[in-house]
């Protein structure tokens, strides 16, 4: 399978949109996949970080930053089919199979030119403001919203990914959060970041920030980019402090985050790295594009939001840092409801590039799947079909799944596709009877998967105990009545009151 990749960075759109794509990009290098990168020349490219990770890395000449936004003095605005022909003479011919497209500036106009040249396109958007003609759209971005932002702005075959847990994090995110173990720390250590670069200096502010006596025990761990300019300034700063130490262009911010209390940084891509490590955070809005993300977050109590960056000062950052020191303290570490469990690229790349059959795996359930259990029952498709379609609150589902994994009468049970959770299939057995509860991720419905996983759950369970088998379904859910007819399962009892049937099916 081939895969191009038409993203840029350069110094006034920053790396955010290439972190993402690497991390894509090597998650489907994984899957045998040969991946391509399409960027225009210009300054800031970071060609490098394409070619040190092992991708092929093709230019469209600059030095026009093809940016509608940033328009370079003396220069025409680059137009769209400019850009996506130059793009067409760097496939040099080649097909194809998927063309991810990550930039603000591409859209409908863009995407219909490269059509007749690739098989299928998936486009990364967070704007919504802008049509498209792609096969699949990510945005994994917050927002209330979800999908429904895109309903008319792309056709209506478009599979829409939507929400933080498709956000595409490096590989290292995931690891960290499955050994993570916070407490309340009486020695609070922050963490900070501003991205690569932090013109701005929002770094310099926020160690102003913590200038404060309340704030003169916390310990800082300052990360800053190779190319920061307030570079050798800010090392000199936080030499002088005690308890700080500067990492200059660290390869991963994941440990650096995992050992902190809470962090200070921007929106943006690095939110979600936070929100992957339960890390408490005060925020700061970097560009436009950030601002609706982190006030919805705010809104919600996931993050303190302190506002745009042209109207945040050391003051305020103080007050916010001490507020959610404040906050730590008395928290329940363990009642957040999750948002980021570090597997959204691996969602992807099993969108664009579907596990064959016979790599599925049904595996017993861990602690480790409570995420992933509480998403599936949360799923919209899922309360439609369930007897009660009222939502599961966080804590109600914790406390419900801790119980029913220790229990020695219930089988749990995770249908996983190369490593990653896809579905969930449970049996509460009692008095000879098991009752069965299943379901699919939304990225793997349509693939016949049902029947395989139930098929699976029978098979594990006749290997522990012999008894009948009992599924109540909704008469409008054809999906389960057809799999479970499939399996050998019989109607037993109708209820017209509630639309319901019960099926049995004897071990």
């Amino acid at each position: 399978m081939k895969v191009v990749f038409r993203v840029d960075a350069s110094d006034s759109i920053a790396s955010g949109h290439l972190t993402r794509c690497l991390a894509l990009a090597e998650s489907l290098r994984g899957r045998g996949a040969e991946c391509i990168f399409i960027s225009r020349e210009v300054e800031g490219h970071l060609f490098s970080s394409v070619i040190e990770s092992g991708f092929e890395q093709r230019a469209l000449p600059g030095p026009l930053e093809f940016d509608p936004d940033h328009v370079l003095e003396d220069n025409p605005p680059l137009e769209a089919a400019d850009d996506a022909n130059l793009t067409i003479e760097a496939l040099a011919g080649q097909r194809a199979d998927w063309l991810v497209v990550d930039h603000y500036a591409i859209g409908e106009e863009w995407e219909r030119i490269l059509r007749p040249h690739v098989d299928r396109i998936f486009v990364i958007d967070d704007l919504a403001d802008r049509h498209h003609d792609c096969d699949v759209l990510l945005d994994q971005n917050y927002s209330r919203l979800g999908a429904q932002r895109y309903m008319d702005l792309v056709p209506k075959a478009c599979t829409i990914l939507c929400g933080p847990r498709y956000a595409m994090l490096q590989p290292e995110f995931a690891r960290h959060r499955l050994a993570l173990a916070r407490t309340h720390s009486p020695n609070m250590r922050a963490f900070i970041s501003f991205g690569g670069i932090d013109r701005n200096d929002l770094t310099g502010l926020t160690i102003a920030a913590f200038g404060v006596p309340e704030l003169a025990s916390v310990t800082l761990d300052v990360a800053i980019g190779q190319l920061n300019p307030n570079r050798d300034r800010l090392e000199q700063l936080i030499a002088k402090r005690p308890r700080s130490r500067a990492h200059i262009a660290p390869k991963s911010l994941a440990s650096l985050m995992a050992q902190a209390d809470f962090a200070v940084g921007a929106g943006g891509t690095t939110t979600w790295e936070r929100c992957c490590l339960d890390l408490p955070s005060v925020v700061v809005g970097l560009a436009d594009n950030q601002v609706p993300s982190c006030e919805s977050l705010a809104a919600d109590g996931w993050i303190d939001y302190v506002g745009f960056w042209t109207d945040v000062t050391a003051a305020t950052l103080s007050k916010a840092i001490l507020r959610v020191v404040s906050a730590s303290h008395t928290a329940d570490i363990t009642a957040a409801e999750p948002l980021v469990d570090g597997f959204g690229v691996q969602r992807v790349a099993e969108v664009i590039d579907p596990s064959p059959l016979e790599t599925l795996r049904l595996r017993p359930a861990t602690s480790h799947d409570i995420d992933s259990f509480f998403w599936w029952v949360n799923d919209p498709e899922v309360r439609i079909q369930s007897l009660n379609s009222a939502p599961v609150h966080w804590s109600e589902h914790a406390n419900w799944f801790r119980e029913h994994l220790a229990l020695k009468d219930s089988m749990m049970c995770v249908l996983e596709a190369r490593g990653l959770p896809v579905g969930q299939i449970r049996f509460d057995c009692s008095d000879g009877i098991a009752l069965l509860d299943y379901s699919l991720d939304t990225i793997v419905r349509g693939r016949g998967l049902a029947a395989t996983l139930v098929q699976g759950g029978l098979q594990q369970l006749a290997k522990h105990q012999r008894v009948t088998v009992t599924a109540v379904v909704r008469d409008e859910n054809l999906a389960s009545v057809i799999t479970l007819t499939q399996l050998g399962f019989e109607v037993v009892t109708s209820s017209a009151a509630d639309g319901t049937s019960s099926y049995v099916h004897s071990l």
